[in-house]
């Protein structure tokens, strides 16, 4: 993964990882700290990763993390604009305004729906899209592009660590593609997971979205090895993918002649980071063959938010009323025609006199609006329609979709899928309130099952409705990261997501649950059914404790520990003046707090710092995990109380009010 690193140069937080039993996911083996040990509130067990890029006056605190947005500028930009960013690469301009629905709902009659601050470029959710030029044209010429290069790292030791001659000899080199790996946390956990327990060859390699980005970079923002990361970038034709295979068939034979003992390779498995990649994933995964595509191609409806309710809706399950409208005045009629339903609906249970507007791609709650009134849908019309489409440059918002607004929890789950099979790995509930101005701020990510006393058994109905939703969208191999909102009428899909959360669980899911998204995903792809212990398929003898076993992973987890991630929500606008440490310090200090960050943006006195309304511009975050629910939650519900106080601003504002 180190050729990686211009894309993300974190440091891996995970500074050991602990292998798991093949014989019990529930097991450790190897390396077997308990879970006490692994979230120990002693400031030893804690990874601390000082950010490179902060001010002076930050760098003695140690609440000051490492992650992705305390990376350099240049990372940061890349980060946003692929996993979270919706601004076309070739469009500089700011799109529409900053509109979020007010916090006030006292008054039926008053509108939910605030337009704040016209073209205002330096609010930090929007201009957010890749740096252009002022002509706005790509600013590398055809000439200085080099040849894309297949950048193959073999399994430990290019020889494969077998007893003796046990391997057979018409053995294929197995290849995992990792397209987009900008988290290394993750990507470089999979990669050396796949190399040394699997015996796998890894290939990292950009989409053709980041091809994009690269030659839009103009000459003070290209990182310096720009050319490395041109050539590293996916086939885009027929032609260059021969190109790419002769290559790649070269450096397999070369290594045969070394000893390694391949005869040739097969393309396993493609995994796909970003959001912004996916299409670009399913066409190169036709075009080489990959062994475990999804069926179908390319399919839109695996990512454009109407075209995928309909077909969880032609499939027979039951979902969201919605309308993809072109005009103004189809909006305003479909929304009219839903706030006027009665409170039982047609559907037998509680309906919410509200409606969602929002656009038919994006990520983070990004301009999806809530709305009470017809004149709110009106104004979250205007600001949709015509904006970019999120991950597709040149493209803008023709229609608008208009849902109704489903009344009841919602929750993420992450999946595994081997042929079909359905495992679901984690289930998070989502804590979402309004704030700032904003319907649905992110301020807690929960590990959840069934077992937490509260509400009725859930799991096993949304494991059923959850493998309904993947068999409609074809969806028959890799990992979906969904979310259903369960009514009282039942689960409703809000949206599946062809590829992992977007925030960095992994640490959360090993103390929580006990395994990970990715060794569950390795198992589906390299593993084997039964007892491996002869491994003649070519699995390296001495990491059999750091495999899963497919068939022994329960189709819903069951939890050991509490934990969440904590969304740091600020509410103040203007020119940061100090930053409650005392706070951040208890904070850290709690039983509970496992790892945190502060965006290095809210830790320098002087910048100017803006109320959070969605994912992308919340100011930091916190892992909590404990045995203990009495002491977890007192923890949990102190950082919401803190929360409020840890910025001060020079004045305090509201967003606009300096006009």
């Amino acid at each position: 993964m180190a050729s990686m690193s211009v894309a993300c140069r974190t440091l891996l937080a995970l500074s050991a990882v602990v292998g798991l039993s093949s014989h019990s996911v529930d097991g450790w083996r190897h390396h077997p700290p308990p879970p006490s040990s692994v979230f120990s509130s002693s400031h030893h067990h804690r990874t601390r990763l000082l950010p490179r890029n902060v001010p002076s006056t930050a760098r003695d605190r140690p609440y000051c993390y490492m992650a992705r947005k305390s990376t350099s500028s240049q990372s940061r930009r890349l980060l946003v604009s692929i996993r979270g960013g919706e601004n076309d690469l070739d469009d500089s301009r700011t799109e529409g305004g900053v509109i979020t629905p007010s916090s006030s709902s006292s008054s039926s009659s008053s509108s939910s729906l605030a337009l704040e601050g016209e073209q205002r470029s330096d609010h930090p959710s929007e201009g957010r899209g890749c740096p252009s030029s002022s002509s706005g044209a790509p600013l590398l010429s055809s000439f200085d592009i080099p040849p894309k290069i297949p950048r193959l790292v073999f399994p430990t030791g290019q020889t494969p660590p077998y007893h003796g001659d046990d391997r057979p000899h018409d053995q294929k080199l197995r290849i995992l593609l990792l397209m987009d790996s900008f988290c290394e946390v993750h990507g470089q956990y999979l990669a050396e997971r796949a190399r040394d327990a699997y015996g796998v060859a890894t290939l990292s390699l950009y989409s053709d979205y980041m091809r994009g980005y690269f030659l839009h970079l103009g000459p003070d923002d290209r990182p310096d090895d720009i050319m490395e990361s041109l050539s590293m970038c996916m086939p885009s034709s027929f032609e260059e993918v021969d190109e790419w295979r002769n290559r790649l068939e070269y450096d397999v034979a070369s290594t045969t002649m070394g000893g390694g003992g391949w005869r040739g390779y097969e393309m396993t498995a493609l995994v796909c980071d970003s959001d912004s990649g996916l299409a670009h994933a399913e066409r190169l995964a036709e075009w080489l063959n990959v062994t475990t595509r999804n069926p179908g191609g390319v399919r839109e409806e695996r990512r454009d938010k109407h075209l995928m309710i309909e077909a969880i809706r032609s499939s027979g399950l039951p979902a969201l009323r919605q309308r993809l409208c072109s005009s103004r005045e189809d909006a305003i009629e479909y929304a009219s025609a839903l706030l006027s339903l009665d409170r039982d609906g047609d559907g037998g249970g509680e309906y919410d006199r509200r409606v969602v507007v929002k656009p038919v791609r994006g990520c983070g709650s990004y301009n999806v609006c809530l709305c009470d009134d017809l004149d709110s849908v009106t104004r979250a019309y205007d600001i949709i329609h015509g904006s970019g489409v999120f991950g597709s440059p040149g493209q803008r918002h023709d229609a608008v979709l208009i849902q109704e607004f489903a009344n009841g929890q919602e929750y993420a789950i992450d999946t595994v899928s081997r042929d079909g099979e359905l495992k679901i790995v984690a289930i998070w509930k989502y804590d979402k309130r309004p704030a700032n101005g904003a319907p649905f701020v992110y301020y807690a990510t929960r590990l959840y099952d069934d077992d937490d006393g509260v509400m009725e058994p859930i799991c096993p109905a949304m494991h059923a409705y959850l493998n309904g939703c993947l068999k409609a969208l074809d969806i028959r191999w890799g990992i979906t990261h969904s979310e259903v909102i369960v009514t009282p009428d039942g689960p409703r899909l809000v949206e599946v997501n062809c590829r992992q959360h977007n925030m960095d669980f992994l640490l959360l899911t090993m103390g929580g649950i006990g395994y990970n998204i990715y060794d569950v995903l390795l198992a589906a792809y390299f593993g084997r059914d039964g007892d491996d212990s002869a491994a003649p398929d070519g699995m390296p003898f001495n990491a059999d404790g750091n495999r899963l076993e497919w068939d022994l992973i329960p189709d819903i987890p069951t939890t050991r520990m509490n934990a969440c991630m904590v969304h740091l929500v600020n509410s103040e606008y203007g020119t940061l003046k100090r930053v409650n440490d005392a706070a951040l310090y208890e904070i850290e200090a709690m039983a509970s707090v496992h790892n945190m960050e502060v965006y290095s943006n809210f830790l320098e006195v002087g910048t100017q710092i803006y109320p959070t309304v969605d994912i992308k511009t919340d100011a930091g975050w916190i892992q909590l995990a404990h045995p203990d629910p009495k002491i977890f939650e007192t923890d949990f519900q102190r950082i919401i109380e803190l929360m409020p106080t840890l910025f001060e601003v020079e004045e305090a504002t509201t967003p606009g009010s300096e006009q």
